[in-house]
């Protein structure tokens, strides 16, 4: 079976077949188990181009999906890379764009996957650097926070289009200054 795109995977005419293979696999992105297309479509949607690590999850979760659907798996340890990188808050912005690249290549290939990793099984190559390298790619205020990795720094509030993961979202009651009505 050959890869399929992200938006094969996101759009509803193929709800069924989403369905089934999260219910036959196991599947986790980010630490979170994704079990239901509602969560895959939230992590799908939720991809913008101000949060590498929101674009990392959905390009991971497509290609995690076309592996349980039977495609060979890309070359190299660029789907451990990519899991490893989202739940790495210092991981620098070029590495996780280069990681997301590269699964983008992989789910776009149509084929197998042999060869269509572009980051070698070090995280490094010519498309970025492992996490903690170049100066000035800095994690920046509008990067998702994995979960378990704690608050965000003053200053660096959750913004509306930041990733959450699935299931990790924050209670209005748990927020400061919420909290039940009297």
């Amino acid at each position: 079976m050959g890869t399929l795109t992200i938006g094969y995977w996101k759009t509803n005419p193929h709800y069924d077949h989403l369905a089934q293979i999260l219910a036959e696999n196991t599947i986790t992105i980010g630490g979170v188990h994704i079990e239901i297309p509602e969560q895959a479509y939230e992590i799908f949607w939720g991809a913008n181009s101000k949060d590498p690590y929101s674009m990392l999850a959905a390009q991971l979760l497509a290609a995690k999906l076309n592996i349980a659907n039977g495609a060979a798996p890309p070359s190299g340890s660029l789907i451990e890379d990519a899991d490893a990188a989202l739940m790495d808050p210092s991981a620098d912005r070029a590495y996780l764009l280069s990681l997301k690249d590269a699964l983008d290549g992989y789910n776009n290939s149509g084929h197998s996957g042999e060869g269509s990793s572009t980051v070698t099984s070090n995280g490094t190559g010519s498309t970025g650097n492992k996490p903690g390298g170049s100066p000035g790619q800095e994690k920046k205020g509008d990067d998702w926070t994995p979960p378990g990795q704690g608050g965000t720094p003053p200053g660096q509030e959750k913004k509306d289009d930041d990733w959450t993961p699935p299931g990790q979202e924050e209670d209005e009651k748990d927020k400061p200054g919420k909290g039940p009505k009297k």
